[in-house]
Order: structure tokens, then C-alpha cells, then sequence
């Protein structure tokens, strides 16, 4: 019916009448009341193009996490119509009106991103009013305001162990270091260690050119994972990546691994076997894919849509 009516109006610029300009002004009038069409779910924001499954398939190389690990998840979703006021820390100053804005619209594409309606955020009085879906799962707030920074490092340079599996508490840093949370769960229980990083990630968000969340071919039911590829930038340092963790495993006989870490949490830890790949992994991109569909779309929209621009906290 939408198209006939909009037919209708168009042939209306058509007719040869005296009054031509009015009847084409009220053309615009009428095309401008139509209702717009629905945007089809799952679409990805028109700054980055989603790329084909054979690209993605082809180009990348599928990755296995050695442990089953979970990203953090709470009961945060307010009630229907309801609003969460949250602050925003630019870092040495506070955040301005325009970091503001430009991070609620990557909070409302993250939601796009992640196939959720009903996501709002507006910057009111200095702060973000963000509003939720009624029926929102558990953990969208966390999800959809995570800074969203990524790193890459290689795990047996980088990674202080001290041969206890982490530490039970945060360590204390010092200069170029940081700490990796490793949350593990078993026997439906969940715990987390803490390992102390020394030096600068080996790959960042600058080096990710475009993801996709793709459907598993491999299952009958449908199971996204994400599909990363890399800027030429990062192509070559992930070659050098895995290149030197593959060599190191000829040498010493032994597999080693490089830590895919998401807001100092590790989401993925695989492992490069020197037999199959004696030079690393060179060209395509990399795969993610966590046991949640859910929080696999949430990665998915972070490395997407890159850190937020400033970090939130709920006000108050």
C-alpha cells in the first residue's frame, strides 16, 4: 500500500498544470509524511562495510580459546521507561559536550550492532541519559558502555606468570605495565587470576580494519562468532606476532600463545603450532568466538565501533 500511495504522489509532479511549482511543493510535502521503512536488524552502521562470509572465511584464520572464559555480566537493566545518568572521565580533563555526544551515538550503534531495539542516549546537563528496553537481557548496560580498548600480546614474553597461574588479587604496576584479568569457569563456578603484563600491546584497536559477526556454517543452530580483519599496519604485526611465537615453538619443542585482551579482561587465548604455520600467520585477520552468542555480539560491537571516547560510570 506504502508504494501504490507513493506512486500516487510521484505522478503527481507529472501533470502539466498551470500551478506546477505549488503541486511539485506539495509533492515533496506528501513524499516527506510517507513512513520511512524499517531498518532491516542486524545492519551495520554506514561508517564501516560489513565485509562477505567468503572474505571473512578465506581471509582470517580461525582461533580456539584454550580455556572457556566469560565476560563480566550483571543484573543492570532498568526498569521500562526508566533512564541511567551516566558521567563521563575524558582522562586529565573533564568530558565536553562533543565526546559526550559522540559517545552516546557509538553506545546507539553498539546496539545496532548487537541486534537490540529500544536503545537511547542523550546527553542532558553535562551527562548521558541512557535508556534501555524493558525486556533487556542481563549485562547490556556493561556491554554496551565498556571502554572497548583491544590488545594483543604475546604471552610467553609478556606475561608474568611467577609459576603460581596469577595472582588472586591485582598486582601492583609499574611503568609500561598492565594487568590481564583471566576469568575461567568450572563446574559452574567462575574465578579469576590476575597476571601482570610488561610492555606495549603487540596489535590495538588501530590495527583492526573492519569486523563482522558471522553465522557458524559448521552448526545447525545458528552461532555467531567475530570476524576481524586487519589495516595493512596490522597485518604486518600480526605476522611478526605469530611468526615469533611460532618460532620460539620450534626451538623449545612446545606450543606457545599470544592473549586477545578486550578492557584488560582476556577473551581468547590461542596457540600457534610451528608445524602448521613455521612462518606465523600472514595476511587476513583473526575470529572470535566465545561459548554466548550474546556476549559474542557484544565483542563484536566494541572492536567495531573502537574505545569510547571517554569512560562512563553511573552518577551518583
Amino acid at each position: 500500500m506504502g508504494a501504490d500511495l507513493e506512486d500516487r504522489i510521484r505522478s503527481l509532479g507529472d501533470a502539466a498544470t498551470p500551478s506546477q511549482a505549488a503541486t511539485l511543493r506539495a509533492r515533496g510535502a506528501a513524499l516527506d509524511a510517507l513512513p520511512q521503512p524499517r531498518a532491516r536488524r542486524r545492519a551495520w552502521p554506514p561508517r564501516r562495510r560489513m565485509v562477505s562470509a567468503a572474505m571473512a572465511v578465506a581471509g582470517t584464520v580461525a582461533i580456539a580459546a584454550v580455556l572457556v572464559f566469560s565476560l563480566p555480566r550483571g543484573a543492570d537493566a532498568p526498569a521500562p521507561g526508566g533512564g541511567i545518568t551516566l558521567v563521563g572521565d575524558a582522562g586529565t580533563a573533564p568530558a565536553t559536550d562533543a565526546q559526550l555526544r559522540d559517545t552516546a551515538r557509538m553506545i546507539e550503534r553498539r546496539a545496532q550492532i548487537m541486534d537490540v531495539d529500544g536503545v537511547r542516549a542523550d546527553v542532558v546537563g553535562g551527562a548521558i541519559v541512557l535508556r534501555l528496553p524493558g525486556d533487556a537481557e542481563p549485562g547490556l548496560l556493561t556491554s554496551l558502555t565498556a571502554r572497548g580498548e583491544l590488545a594483543m600480546y604475546d604471552w610467553a614474553a609478556q606475561v608474568v606468570d611467577r609459576g603460581d597461574g596469577g595472582s588472586p588479587t591485582p598486582p601492583a604496576t609499574g611503568p609500561g605495565e598492565s594487568v590481564i584479568a583471566v576469568r575461567q569457569s568450572a563446574a559452574r563456578t567462575t574465578s579469576t587470576r590476575y597476571y601482570l603484563v610488561r610492555g606495549a600491546p603487540a596489535l590495538t584497536n588501530a590495527d583492526i580494519a573492519e569486523v563482522s559477526l558471522l553465522d557458524d556454517p559448521m552448526t545447525t543452530t545458528p552461532r555467531p562468532f567475530v570476524a576481524a580483519t586487519l589495516t595493512p599496519g596490522g597485518e604486518r604485526a600480526f605476522h611478526e606476532l605469530t611468526r615469533t611465537i611460532a618460532q620460539r615453538g620450534a626451538i623449545q619443542q612446545k606450543l606457545f600463545s599470544f592473549a586477545i585482551v578486550l578492557d584488560d579482561v582476556l577473551v581468547s587465548n590461542p596457540t600457534i603450532d610451528p608445524q602448521d604455520l613455521p612462518d606465523g600467520i600472514s595476511g587476513g585477520g583473526f575470529q572470535i568466538q566465545l561459548g554466548d552468542p550474546t556476549q559474542n555480539r557484544a565483542v563484536a560491537a566494541q572492536i567495531q565501533e573502537g574505545p569510547l571516547p571517554v569512560a562512563l560510570t553511573p552518577a551518583g
